[in-house]
Parts: C-alpha cells; sequence; structure tokens
C-alpha cells in the first residue's frame, strides 16, 4: 500500500557522491529515499533541506522518520512537491514526539515562507487523511521507517573512508544529554575496540560495557534512575564466555549459522545472548508493558552470524533494530549513532 518506502532497503548499485560537510545520517538518508521515489528531484537538495530543518528544529531520529513517512505519502499519492511535501511531515513529525506544542506557522518562521499558511492547513490535511488507515499503528511504523532509513544511509556509507567521519560532541534531544552508549559482547577485546570506536566520533559521550545480560541490565537501571537513559546498545548475538573467540579470528565456527539458528529458534532458552538483552531493552516487551515508563534505546546486534539479508531480518524479526556483520566499520557505527539521538 502506501509504504513504498519501504523496498528501498534493498536499493542496489552506486550511490551518488558524498557531501562535502557532515550531516545527518537521516537526513542523507531522506534524500536518497526521495530521489528513489521521484528520480527528478535532486537528493543533495533534499538532504540539505532536512539537515537545516533539524537543525532548527532539534529534530530527533524519531521526528525525521515520522517526516519521511508522511511526506512519502503526499509525493506517493498527490504527486506534491517534496518540499512541500517535507515542510508538512516535519511539522507533524515534530507533533507526534514532541512535549511541546507547535503549528504549521512556527513551520513557516523556522523553515521557509514559500507557502501561505492556508495552503499547508489544507495539505495537512490531506496527509492526515491519507495516514487514516495506519494511524492506530503509527508509533510502530515510524520504527520501521526509522530503520529502514538506517539501512538506507548503511548502505550509502559503505563506499565512504574512515577520513570522512566526523569526531564531534553530540547531544540527544532538546534535553541536550548527553549520548549514552552500552556494549554489551563476552569479548573483552570487542567491548574495548567499540567503546573506543563510539569515543573517537564522539569524545563527550558516556559508554559503559557489559559482558553478561545481568551486568546490562543493570546498567540500564541505574542509567534510568540517574535521568540520563541508554540511548544506543551495541550487542553481540552469544554472550557465552567462550564464544566470542572469534573478535580475534581464531574461531567463527561457535557463531555459525547453525548456532544463529539455534537461537532464533529458542531465544529464551538458549544461554546467554543478545536477544534476550533486546528484550530487556524494549519496555513494550516487559512484564508489564503499561507501567514501563523506560526509554527504549536503539539496538544494534554485531555478530558473524549476519551473513546475509536474510539472516540480519530474521534478528531484526526478534525485537533488534539492526543486524551487522563483524567487525563494526567507523562508517556504520556513525550511522547508528545519528539514528540514536
Amino acid at each position: 500500500g502506501g509504504w513504498c518506502i519501504l523496498a528501498l532497503c534493498e536499493m542496489g548499485g552506486p550511490g551518488p557522491p558524498h557531501t562535502s560537510r557532515r550531516q545527518h545520517a537521516l537526513a542523507t538518508a531522506i534524500g536518497l529515499a526521495i530521489n528513489e521515489l521521484n528520480p527528478s528531484y535532486d537528493w543533495l537538495e533534499v538532504s540539505s533541506y532536512v539537515e537545516f530543518a533539524r537543525r532548527k528544529m532539534q529534530l530527533s531520529s524519531y521526528e525525521l522518520s515520522a517526516a519521511m513517512m508522511f511526506a512519502q505519502l503526499l509525493i506517493a499519492f498527490d504527486h506534491v512537491h517534496w518540499h512541500k511535501a517535507l515542510t508538512i511531515g516535519l511539522c507533524l513529525g515534530s507533533k507526534m514526539f514532541c512535549d511541546e506544542q507547535i503549528f504549521l506557522s512556527d513551520v513557516i518562521r523556522l523553515l521557509t515562507d514559500r507557502y501561505h499558511l492556508q495552503d499547508l492547513k489544507e495539505c495537512e490535511r490531506r496527509a492526515f487523511v491519507l495516514m487514516m488507515p495506519h494511524l492506530a499503528s503509527a508509533n510502530v511504523s515510524v520504527n520501521v521507517f526509522r530503520n529502514t532509513l538506517v539501512g538506507i544511509a548503511i548502505n550509502h556509507s559503505l563506499d565512504a573512508n574512515e577520513d570522512d567521519c566526523v569526531c564531534e560532541e553530540i547531544f540527544c534531544g532538546r534535553k541536550r544529554s548527553r549520548l549514552n552508549v552500552l556494549v554489551v559482547d563476552s569479548s573483552s577485546f570487542v567491548r574495548e575496540a567499540h567503546m573506543l570506536m563510539v569515543l573517537k566520533l564522539v569524545p563527550n559521550a558516556t559508554v559503559t560495557t557489559a559482558a553478561t545480560r545481568e551486568e546490562a541490565l543493570k546498567v540500564v537501571d541505574d542509567a534510568e534512575k540517574m535521568d540520563t537513559p541508554v540511548n544506543l546498545a551495541l550487542l553481540g548475538l552469544s554472550l557465552n564466555d567462550l564464544n566470542d573467540q572469534n573478535s580475534t579470528g581464531k574461531s567463527m565456527t561457535m557463531c555459525s549459522t547453525a548456532m544463529l539458528a539455534d537461537v532464533l529458534a529458542n531465544p529464551d532458552t538458549m544461554d546467554k545472548n543478545g536477544l534476550q538483552v533486546a528484550r530487556i531493552l524494549d519496555p513494550m516487551r516487559s512484564e508489564e508493558p503499561l507501567t514501563d515508563m523506560r526509554s527504549r534505546p536503539f539496538t544494534a546486534m554485531i555478530s558473524h552470524s549476519v551473513t546475509s539479508y536474510d539472516a540480519a531480518k530474521a534478528i531484526c524479526d526478534h525485537g533488534v533494530d539492526v543486524a551487522l556483520p563483524k567487525p563494526l566499520r567507523i562508517q556504520t557505527l556513525q550511522v547508528l549513532i545519528d539514528a540514536a539521538c
């Protein structure tokens, strides 16, 4: 039906040239996605507008994803120009997740005076009509859109050089809190490597490591009590002490396709695996989802078992946002960090 962006996760072929200045990964992905919807639109122009809006309105990855969700309906069904469709989407995306009131007049003041207010109101009403069949599951759909955009951004980053990555301080949300990252892996080598990679990109980040699900749960609980929730979780698939010798290349057999199949078939009974940690991190999958007010971090599973698109999808079907092969590239990590903020 309306979710034509979902096909974009398998976009192939060489990507367009990379921009010279650092912008949010989802801004880039939205530009690429809209170019796929209508190749006459310049993806760089689109992504530059999204980045401008993100900075002016202090938008999170959720709000950007919701903006794309609304905009693509207007583009695909009513052939609304991308600029107008995104202007509407940015306003509606903000309304979905922002505690403060925001109006179309604010968008005109902050972003563009290209349109009359009444014209935007009519377009906003049309966006709601198109969204109506999906409103009951809108929050779930935004997660799907965000993760699809992350996939597009990761694919785009494959041709990037490590030198393209930018070291910068990052603050999350309107509270401007420091990025809080949890690294969970049985291998001390992997934990240390991932921690150093995060700090190389975001020197002001808080990075905590855990070797077991019990340690991970304690880190999450402590972070919530301090009102500094975990934004990003980097998880290993198997958390058995002897398993991740594969991090040094000595043994990948323990993290084989057969082991992945066993974990996927019995995620709750297979001893010590990252899917159990992902479940712990998700308040909607807790024993009392209606009263569990914890924030849900963006979760990425990094494993040698991710050898194909089907393997990655199977892992994501168990509650992980994205599944990636080891070793984790720093270009990919920068995309994950953007997705978490």
